[in-house]
């Protein structure tokens, strides 16, 4: 009990811990995930032109349903930081970005995308109580640095997304192959059976 009255306090008192929403209509959260499709489908068609307008609507229905039914399985609570945590003590099965990330990221895998590219992004690479980790999507062939970030970590399973420049909390790159190839195992492991 001390333990998790330790955790709660730091969480709270802890720089940086609470996450500070930006404005637009990638971070009006209170708005249902139907309602939101259409503003992330013109923000990912703005990066793409009207051929990619299918696909963008694709995407941000699959992205923001997605973050949702992860949301109501993983229960996050508290600012992020404080979920992290509760997940890392075992009081929470998964919640870290990098679940997030990963799970976002993999029923869009399995569309054949001819618009866009999906790419892990990371900030703080390594350094492990800063490093974050979300889902960016740029225009096919174009530059990750004018991609959108697509993060549910940042508010609790409430999809967010900004343009990559636009972000004043994290500096965003992607994740190598080769860095991609070690870390995304981890991302995919279940929770331990008993936790």
């Amino acid at each position: 009990m001390i333990r998790l009255i330790t955790v709660v306090l730091f969480a709270l008192l802890a720089p940086g811990c609470v996450s500070r929403p930006g404005s637009g209509a990638g971070f009006a959260v209170s708005v249902a995930p139907s309602e939101r499709v259409p503003a992330l489908a013109a923000e990912l068609t703005d990066l793409s032109g009207p051929a990619g307008a299918g696909e963008a609507e694709k995407i941000a229905r699959i992205a923001l349903f997605t973050a949702e039914k992860l949301r109501g399985n993983w229960r996050p609570i508290g600012p992020p930081l404080f979920n992290n945590m509760l997940v890392n003590m075992g009081y929470r099965d998964r919640g870290l970005c990098y679940e997030w990330t990963n799970d976002l990221l993999e029923p869009l895998e399995v569309l054949s995308l001819r618009h866009f590219d999906l790419h892990w992004g990371t900030s703080r690479w390594g350094d492990r109580a800063r490093e974050h980790n979300a889902l960016v999507i740029s225009a096919r062939g174009r530059p990750f640095s004018e991609g959108v970030v697509l993060d549910a970590w940042r508010e609790g399973g409430r999809l967010v997304w900004l343009p990559v420049g636009a972000d004043r909390k994290y500096v965003w790159r992607p994740l190598s192959r080769e860095e991609l190839e070690k870390h995304r195992p981890i991302a995919r492991k279940p929770a331990p059976v008993g936790r």
